[in-house]
């Protein structure tokens, strides 16, 4: 094969990969697989949405079901959105968080969150949106904000039963805590 055919065949399996994910691609994690029908993929687990999504996509993990996994956000300006009462992730290594945010402008919304060493940890990155959470039973932070993250927002999250801080500043700068409850036994 020469070189002008590789770059065609190059070329079409790039163009064929976008047009399968676009920015406003809509992905649901939903192991009952009748507890919502918003998507245009269906996946049973977190970690393959996440695989299968790009920059920009919606995510929605369908209510009354607990997914057992660590996740690691690395797509820009993606939202995961609990759907729905109960939409949860349990870490499953508890020396790494649940969710790890490693992409600027990340959204995490209406989801229980629990079992990891934090909840979740934003690494150093932009214009992430944190809000309607419930954290618990980590074995360090509720949410770990750390060096070098810029215009964090912290809204409406209970944090509670961490056994240090339930929501930790590290050297980040311009962001926006309103609302959030701490408790601990």
């Amino acid at each position: 094969m020469n070189f002008t055919k590789l770059a065609i065949v190059l070329l079409s399996l790039l163009a064929l990969s976008f047009a399968a994910c676009g920015p406003s691609s809509i992905f649901v994690v939903n192991g009952s697989a009748s507890a919502c029908t918003l998507g245009d993929e269906y996946y049973d687990n977190v970690t393959d949405a996440l695989s299968a999504s790009c920059d920009g996509a919606t995510i929605y993990v369908c209510n009354d079901m607990t997914y057992n996994e660590n996740v690691l956000i690395d797509k820009e300006n993606l939202s995961l959105i609990g759907f729905g009462s109960g939409s949860t992730i349990s870490g499953t290594d508890t020396l790494n968080p649940v969710i790890w945010i490693d992409a600027d402008g990340v959204k995490v919304q209406n989801l229980s969150i629990s079992v990891g060493q934090d909840g979740i940890y934003v690494n150093a990155v932009n214009n992430t949106y944190i809000s309607g959470n419930d954290i618990s039973f980590t074995t360090r932070y509720g949410i770990i904000d750390a060096i070098g993250s810029f215009n964090s927002t912290f809204i409406n999250n209970s944090i509670h039963d961490t056994p240090d801080q339930g929501l930790i500043l590290q050297r980040s700068a311009n962001s926006t805590i309103f609302n959030n409850s701490f408790s601990f036994t």
